[in-house]
């Protein structure tokens, strides 16, 4: 699973816990935290206004 997100991005790119500024694209799995940017649950994120996390931070991880 290529989306896992390594601890040191959580914090320093994604900015998980803080705020507004944590990436909206952030979900945990049994495998531990992902990168939802490029898939189909991405692109549901993408039409909800009501989240806390609102950040865009990088490129994304891809699940190749």
């Amino acid at each position: 699973m290529n989306n896992l997100i390594k601890d040191e991005q959580l914090l320093k790119t994604c900015k998980l816990g803080q705020g507004v500024e944590c990436c909206k694209y952030i979900c945990c799995s049994g495998m531990g935290f992902t990168c939802e940017k490029h898939t189909l649950f991405g692109r549901l994120i993408d039409k909800k206004t009501d989240m806390i996390a609102k950040g865009d931070n990088c490129g994304g991880l891809k699940d190749e």
